[in-house]
């Protein structure tokens, strides 16, 4: 049965992926949640860092937040794939904060 407020510890993943050392993991972890934020953002235009991680059913928005960092930082990504949109206040903290939203050019040219 699954438990969806579980988090597996990652000990439990190594043993489940058994020929996976742990760089190769978070490697696919990375990526796989990059590709969440892509496609969530495709769907949902304009959303806050704890919309996100509340939409993907993560408790802590600093599960995402690091990604969505990469992707819309020159550093990891010129041009970035995700940009600032706007400040408004986040459905979910109530505060004042940054809604982020996919450059579709950018990504275009990522994926071509």
């Amino acid at each position: 049965m699954k438990h969806p407020d579980h988090q597996m510890q990652l000990t439990s993943l190594f043993c489940y992926y058994g020929d996976w050392n742990q760089e190769q993991f978070n490697q696919t972890f990375r990526q796989e949640t990059k590709r969440k934020i892509i496609m969530l953002l495709s769907k949902h235009p304009n959303l806050t860092d704890r919309e996100m991680s509340e939409l993907l059913n993560f408790k802590d928005p600093n599960r995402i937040r690091p990604r969505r960092n990469e992707l819309s930082n020159k550093k990891y990504y010129d041009p970035p794939i995700v940009v600032e949109d706007l400040k408004r206040k986040c459905n979910v903290g109530k505060k004042q904060s940054i809604a982020w939203r996919l450059s579709r050019n950018n990504l275009m040219g990522y994926l071509s």
